[in-house]
């Protein structure tokens, strides 16, 4: 075959397909180089491989192709008897692709094309060969992500406002792909919301990221930090200054004039007094 040359691949029925509810009948592919192309469907029953199955995938069968495509269409059949049987309809068929490398069943597009007697004609367009199922009904479930808040810590920098808060969220993504978790935080004082945080966080499969969100408090009360399951309290309150002024009486100019003067002050003033009268009259003499 020649590049861009398509070749198409009758599949002939044997033994191992006559019966199948899901049969393949003709592979289309397009040659990527110059080449001679091998093409070996092999059909299989659930439990030839190790791969996990669904209930809603009706046959299997592995395809190998030995050489350098650029891409394939698988045209298959299904029994009509067998869609009656599920009650499904036509357009509920789809071909699914194993992907080894994720480890997990890919819905590959896939339209009804015609029908005759006993059986409808479906396509699928394939990227790659590998193991393939025949499905009716509900797709492959999508892995999802699976983020969970697993900490959430609050530091005021003071015990009395005004003060800046810090509110440390943590999450984790057990889910097999990336997704984003919308974190809404409430802040409350004395039951009443006081601020609301609404923040979109990306998290990656099976990372733990943390996430910090900072704010300036003013007012007093008893506050509570909520998201989701997880909440943490702290009080803010004005410390009042409870010393009193005590009021000092001036006692004027020094001297021994001493207004309405106890008995004990009368001695203490007549006492200096007479000191005084004596250091004159030794002074004069």
């Amino acid at each position: 075959m020649n590049p861009g040359q398509v070749a198409n691949v009758e599949i002939p029925e044997t033994g191992e397909t006559a019966g199948r509810s899901s049969v393949v009948e003709s592979i289309s592919l397009t040659s990527a180089s110059t080449q001679t192309l091998t093409v070996n469907v092999r059909p299989l029953e659930r439990g030839d491989t190790d791969v996990d199955t669904t209930p809603n995938q009706l046959s299997f069968e592995e395809i190998e192709v030995e050489g350098e495509i650029e891409e394939g269409v698988i045209e298959f059949m299904v029994q009509k008897d067998t869609l009656e049987q599920l009650g499904a309809n036509p357009t509920e068929v789809n071909k699914q692709r194993y992907n080894p490398v994720e480890d997990e069943w890919e819905v590959l597009e896939t339209s009804i094309t015609g029908e005759v007697e006993e059986d409808y004609i479906f396509e699928a367009e394939v990227p790659e060969f590998s193991l393939f199922a025949t499905a009716v009904g509900t797709e492959v479930e999508e892995p999802e992500p699976d983020i969970q808040v697993t900490g959430l810590e609050v530091d005021p920098s003071d015990s009395e406002p005004p003060t800046d808060v810090e509110i440390t969220i943590e999450v984790e993504n057990i889910g097999e792909v990336t997704g984003e978790k919308n974190l809404d935080t409430v802040v409350d004082v004395d039951g009443n919301v006081y601020e609301v945080f609404t923040d979109t966080l990306e998290v990656e499969a099976e990372e733990t990221k943390t996430h910090v969100l900072d704010t300036t408090i003013t007012t007093e009360g008893t506050y509570t930090v909520s998201l989701e399951d997880e909440q943490e309290t702290f009080e803010l309150a004005t410390v009042e200054d409870t010393a009193e002024d005590v009021q000092v009486e001036d006692p004027g100019p020094a001297g021994f004039i001493v207004e309405n003067p106890t008995p004990f002050g009368i001695i203490i003033a007549s006492v200096v007094a007479l000191i005084g009268i004596i250091i004159y009259q030794v002074r004069k003499e």
